[in-house]
């Protein structure tokens, strides 16, 4: 399938970027193990049958999170810094504002030319775009719509670590240092996953590519800034799920690509994004959940990466991000779905998931 059309940073040095690369110089080929059902059917005899292979995948990752814990990343305070590093190309400001204004949108899916799109939504879904331009004014005043709640309201500015429901906040510590599923200090971390996702971004921008209001780029502008100051790399609940930071790269790559001509959008500001963009493709290169049991995990983490390296080839990426998400995609697709085209999970939710993955 061809697609087309902050982080906070810190004070570093240059040399701060080696020991990162270090890091990221994941396992190129890990293999996959049977079938989602072979892999499920295994049961009790899990442990006897562990294979070498996995262990020694799951003994690098956790030798790559204790790295991080002792020696966190510190990214320069200048973007470009990293970006010369790793994306030439998008180093200097205004070219990659040029870049994404018009080049990138020829990699992208049809559907972000904003004029023809404008049109055709008028003309043949007019109820949608009322609905839509309903949904982004909720946005603006930070009422959210999550899961199965409605107006939830998370502090202004937004505090993306909170769970407004149980009134529990994440702590800020390395992400791996925290258990996801303890609700005491955490809250539901799905909640707090959900609104970090960013996919409610996708609305304000569509919003904005609907009517050329400058409010909604702004906010959109706004939110992605206040959730790079704060989340430092690998710190909080919003890096402890790889598939969470694949899909927010998903978000971010629909929302810079219907924004591309707003005003909202500026070269300086760009730069960070990019930066950010390029950290977690890296993280999510690095966390690949081979030996999951959460097949679906996967394939989410691998379509992140492969909107990165197909949106953005400018970025470096020795660890062959293409061809490891085109792999496993490809891999997870024969495993997960069964010979009459159903998810082998035979839920409808999981099902729809997978569809929306591939499509």
């Amino acid at each position: 399938m061809q697609l087309r059309g902050s982080v906070g940073l810190r004070n570093g040095t240059s040399s701060e970027l080696s020991t990162m690369d270090n890091a990221s110089s994941v396992p190129l080929e890990p293999p996959l193990v049977g079938s989602p059902v072979e892999r499920h059917e295994r049961g009790h005899r899990r442990i006897r049958d562990i294979r070498v292979a996995e262990l020694a995948y799951r003994g690098w990752q956790e030798a790559s999170k204790w790295l991080e814990r002792v020696a966190p990343v510190e990214l320069p305070e200048r973007p470009d810094v990293l970006l010369r590093k790793h994306a030439p190309a998008l180093a200097n400001a205004d070219a990659a504002l040029r870049v994404l204004r018009e080049v990138a949108a020829q990699r992208f899916f049809a559907g972000v030319d904003r004029d023809t799109t404008a049109a055709v939504l008028d003309a043949r879904l007019p109820e949608y775009r009322r609905d839509l331009l309903s949904q982004a004014d909720d946005l603006l005043k930070r009422h959210f719509d999550l899961l199965t709640y409605r107006t939830l309201w998370f502090g202004d500015p937004i505090d993306w670590h909170l769970d407004p429901l149980r009134s529990r906040r994440a702590p800020l510590v390395a992400w791996s240092l925290i258990d996801v599923h303890d609700s005491t200090s955490v809250g539901d971390s799905r909640l707090v996953w959900e609104l970090n996702r960013h996919q409610w971004l996708v609305h304000l921008a569509q919003a904005w590519a609907s009517t050329g209001d400058e409010r909604y780029a702004r906010a959109c502008v706004s939110a992605i800034d206040g959730w790079l100051d704060a989340n430092p790399p690998g710190v909080g609940i919003n890096w402890a799920s790889n598939v969470e930071v694949a899909l927010r790269v998903i978000s971010w790559c629909w929302t810079l690509m219907l924004l591309r001509d707003s005003k909202a959008i500026q070269p300086a500001w760009l730069s960070r994004v990019l930066a950010a963009i390029w950290l977690h493709a890296t993280h999510v290169r690095r966390y690949l959940s081979f030996y999951s049991s959460s097949d679906t995990d996967l394939t989410g983490e691998a379509l992140g990466l492969f909107y990165v390296a197909t949106v953005f080839p400018e970025f470096r990426n020795p660890d062959k991000w293409p061809d490891v998400a085109m792999r496993v995609l490809v891999s997870e697709c024969d495993a997960q779905v069964c010979r009459d085209g159903v998810h082998f999970e035979r839920s409808s939710c999981y099902h729809r998931y997978v569809a929306t993955t591939y499509l």
